[in-house]
């Protein structure tokens, strides 16, 4: 049975491009689907901004005229010129629902492709007592290198930092494998994705006495079985389960976390957790996961070590000379 590659060129095989894995993966407890509006945004060459810098081709595969599987192919060029690569990537599932059928790795390694490098995610319970080492590292920020949380009671209140945050994440971030600098205009669209929606409480941003930007935490409870409620659609019912999820939740997931690597090692992100846990234990939060951190990324990942936890996810990039 032959199967026929063809290029997307329109918007309406865009929209097929993403609700194929609506079916690919239907009744799956493990996979998040995305939101298919934010979807099309993201890969929309007019919609988002990191396309001043990359360049995206789309593919379906189709067997009978029936669609059967998906391709896209991205060159960032920034990522590119600062890493001295020339690299193709070829995503084989959306950033907002990292997951892949155990068969994937198995045609990977078919196609010859190796490991290039994991990401893991991090679960852990809440403890009713924040660790004495959070503490005792926390006051040593305040104390010798006068820190401070950012006050917010509501989330304008951090507007004043936000761009401040992302640029300061962009130099924080600057050395991890394969990641490119955010421009002006996927600052203001983080912003507004980010600080759109969040609760305060679960938000901690650590200045210094130049009111500038030494660390951050940006969480929010944790959306999947909302989202997969909602299959993608935030109407006719969608936005009530993610308004749910929002509002009564007992578990979190970390989605930015970051420090300035001058402030590494002085108690900067021990601030950060000890406000964010303060605010677990009051509102009820039991468990929360992590973002995606490199493996080798020993410094980010030594913390949770004075946690309970394990490693529940595991993503990686493959990779193929060629």
């Amino acid at each position: 049975m032959a199967t026929e590659i063809r290029k997307i060129t329109s918007r309406n095989e865009l929209k097929q491009f993403v609700r194929f894995q609506l079916e690919l993966y239907k009744g799956n407890p493990y996979w998040c689907p995305p939101l298919i509006f934010d979807e099309l945004n993201t890969l929309g060459k007019d919609k988002n901004p990191a396309f001043e810098s990359c360049e995206a081709e789309y593919w379906l595969a189709y067997r009978e005229n029936k669609i059967v599987g998906r391709v896209a192919g991205i060159i960032n060029s920034k990522a590119n010129e600062r890493w001295n690569e020339k690299f193709v990537r070829f995503e084989l599932s959306s950033l907002a629902a990292i997951y892949n059928y155990p068969y994937y790795p198995e045609h990977m390694v078919k196609l010859g492709f190796a490991k290039g490098v994991d990401w893991v995610h991090f679960e852990m319970g809440i403890p009713q007592e924040i660790p004495d080492k959070v503490t005792r590292a926390a006051a040593i920020a305040r104390d010798k290198y006068h820190l401070r949380t950012v006050p917010a009671k509501k989330a304008k209140d951090f507007l004043p930092y936000t761009k401040k945050m992302f640029r300061m994440m962009n130099v924080a971030f600057g050395d991890l494998y394969g990641y490119a600098a955010l421009n002006d205009r996927q600052i203001d669209l983080f912003v507004k994705q980010y600080f759109g929606f969040v609760r305060p409480e679960f938000v901690s941003l650590v200045i210094d006495e130049k009111e500038d930007v030494i660390a951050f935490g940006v969480t929010t409870p944790e959306m999947t079985h909302a989202l997969q409620k909602c299959n993608g659609r935030l109407f006719p019912f969608g936005f009530i389960h993610l308004y749910r999820a929002l509002k009564k939740n007992d578990s979190m997931h970390m989605y930015l976390i970051g420090v300035r690597p001058d402030y590494q090692g002085r108690g900067a992100l021990a601030l950060v957790y000890e406000q964010l846990h303060i605010a677990y234990l009051k509102l009820g939060i039991v468990r929360t996961t992590t973002h995606a951190q490199l493996e080798n990324n020993l410094k980010a990942i030594s913390i949770w070590k004075n946690y309970d936890n394990r490693i529940y996810c595991r993503r990686r990039c493959w990779e193929k000379h060629i």
